[in-house]
């Protein structure tokens, strides 16, 4: 349950981050249109799985697999966001260079 409220939280802040950067988009649909399917699959599996009444060892074989796949997936989002947010850092990187050397010229 905890990794993928961290997948919510990480989606709503990547879609934040593409508010103000509408080049990004196309980047994010395309991971999220594959990764958030697939997750979204494998909850709903893992579901059906809570509700075996015997829980034989195949299915919590599964169960686990299930939950260290979203906990890597979790990682991922989050270091896909720090991807995107890598174009942004750069940018202040340059800018303040930038401001830098002008204010070097002054003095």
């Amino acid at each position: 349950i905890e990794n993928t409220r961290g997948i919510i939280e990480t989606s709503q802040a990547i879609l934040k981050l593409i508010e103000d950067n509408a080049q990004l988009a196309k980047k994010v649909r395309k991971y999220f249109h594959y990764y958030v399917a697939e997750i979204i699959q494998l909850i709903k599996k893992y579901d059906e799985f809570e509700e075996d009444p015997l829980n034989i060892e195949n299915v919590q074989n599964s169960k686990e697999r299930i939950e260290q796949t979203v906990t890597n997936a979790n990682q991922s989002f989050l270091k896909f966001y720090n991807d995107l947010y890598e174009g942004k850092s750069m940018d202040v990187n340059v800018d303040s260079k930038v401001l830098d050397s002008m204010l070097k010229k002054l003095d």
